[in-house]
């Protein structure tokens, strides 16, 4: 029993060593809200058309100049089933909203409607942001959901990341990075 003693206290040892390295993935459910609170029209509201939700700024009308450049997106995949074409990059300024659409379509199939989209943030959300989750209208046989950031007035310029979390009907897809870059006032 004395021999088996040490041995049984360096296993549980490493156990702990090797369970502690892997750490653990905190998410944090990102809560439905209206789709934008922004008094001032802003490029990045979001607008229906007959494709579904839009960015106001990729919204033109024929003979109508464009207020603003267009917003772009980037795709990626997913878990090699699912594509989302969402915002990478966002440049704000302190105590603005912005909206991130995240538009999503299977690899190969469609959705058949009705699936529950949850957005979640896998880490924690940084000191000065808000974020909620609006709904989206999209295109048959795709879905979306809409990312509401709040950034509070008093955040401090710089660089931040926040990774987004897609579950569709339960199950979880991956993540995404959201870069949020805060200008100087």
């Amino acid at each position: 029993m004395k021999k088996i003693l040490p041995v049984i206290v360096v296993i549980l040892t490493l156990f702990l060593i090797i369970s502690s390295a892997c750490g653990t993935r905190t998410t944090i459910a990102i809560p439905e809200t209206s789709t934008s609170l922004a008094i001032a029209e802003a490029p990045d509201d979001i607008v229906g058309t007959p494709g579904g939700s839009a960015y106001r700024a990729n919204v033109h009308q024929q003979d109508i100049p464009d207020r603003w450049p267009s917003i772009e997106t980037v795709e990626a995949q997913l878990n090699d089933s699912i594509y989302v074409r969402y915002r990478q990059d966002i440049t704000t300024n302190a105590g603005e909203i912005r909206n991130n659409i995240f538009n999503i379509r299977k690899v190969s199939g469609r959705f058949e409607g009705g699936e529950s989209i949850n957005l979640y943030s896998a880490g924690e959300i940084p000191a000065g942001l808000a974020l909620g989750q609006g709904a989206a209208v999209a295109l048959p046989g795709t879905i979306a959901a809409i990312l509401v950031i709040e950034i509070s007035q008093d955040m401090k310029p710089g660089k931040y990341t926040i990774n987004i979390g897609i579950d569709i009907g339960g199950i979880e897809y991956g993540t995404l990075p959201c870069n949020i870059e805060v200008l100087e006032k």
